[in-house]
């Protein structure tokens, strides 16, 4: 669970406070969750 944290907060950051998503961290996220 701690692992998904970061993933949680990067999607909230796009999401709610319209920050730009790079190409390296859904790669990251992906492989977190992997």
């Amino acid at each position: 669970m701690t692992y998904l944290t970061p993933v949680v907060g990067v999607v909230l950051g796009v999401l709610v406070l319209n920050e730009p998503m790079h190409w390296n961290e859904p790669a990251g996220a992906a492989l977190v969750v992997l």
